[in-house]
């Protein structure tokens, strides 16, 4: 019986409208923007080196194992483009406002998570952020259905990014449940990965026509399916 539903955050529970998972294409573009709400005019010279700062830490192009805060990455950056530091806190919070752009719950997570609560079955979040992303920004996006999730928690929370197992064994032991009592549910092969070598139920989001196979349990086209899973 499972007492315990883990999701994925992007491009799982919520989706990132207009907005591809590797951000470096909007590097130029979001750099000027952020410093000029700053009122700091860079040069060309400035902009490619705090560039440069963004490309080490894309995870997408350069994966790691242990996670980087965002006041160590942007703190960095501000170095490189040779900017004050007394900048970093607006700077951190301009720079994920550029990227929050328009954000939906997935088609069917509100009738899904009211199901689980109408079950009685706990629910979380585990999820990699991009550049050390800070909670209290996590938890904006997540802002329309946040009231349905007990536990976030984040890669800079515990250290290390997915498919790290320490996410879900602290989640395991937040909510005192055994690894055959929970589902991860997940839309990339690092999430599968995740929950197969925790030994919870791995279930992969794919609404393609042949969904890879990674090692899922199952594979569901829209989170309102899981429903059929958890109730048999």
């Amino acid at each position: 019986m499972i007492k315990l539903a883990i999701f994925d955050l992007g491009e799982t529970l919520i989706f990132y409208k207009g907005l591809a998972l590797d951000w470096s294409s909007h590097y130029g573009k979001a750099l000027r923007s952020v410093f000029a709400e700053l009122h700091i005019t860079l040069n060309e010279k400035q902009i490619t080196q705090a560039s440069y700062t963004l490309y080490k830490y894309n995870t997408r192009i350069n994966p790691r194992a242990e996670e980087v805060s965002a006041d160590r990455i942007f703190a960095e950056l501000l170095d490189a483009a040779d900017i004050s530091k007394t900048h970093l806190d607006n700077f951190i919070n301009g720079f994920f406002k550029y990227f929050q752009r328009k954000t939906e719950p997935e088609e069917t997570a509100f009738e899904l998570l009211t199901f689980l609560k109408g079950k009685g079955i706990n629910t979380a979040v585990l999820t990699d952020v991009p550049y050390g992303m800070p909670k209290k920004l996590v938890m904006e996006d997540l802002k329309s259905i946040k009231e349905y999730i007990d536990v976030v928690l984040t890669s800079v929370e515990v250290g290390y990014r997915k498919p790290s197992t320490n996410g879900l064994h602290l989640l395991l032991d937040k909510f005192n449940c055994k690894q055959t009592e929970a589902v991860y549910v997940g839309n990339e092969k690092k999430d599968v990965d995740t929950a197969v070598n925790t030994g919870v139920l791995p279930v992969l989001l794919n609404n393609d026509t042949a969904a890879p196979t990674w090692g899922q349990k199952q594979t569901i086209s829209k989170l309102i399916e899981l429903k059929k899973l958890l109730t048999g």
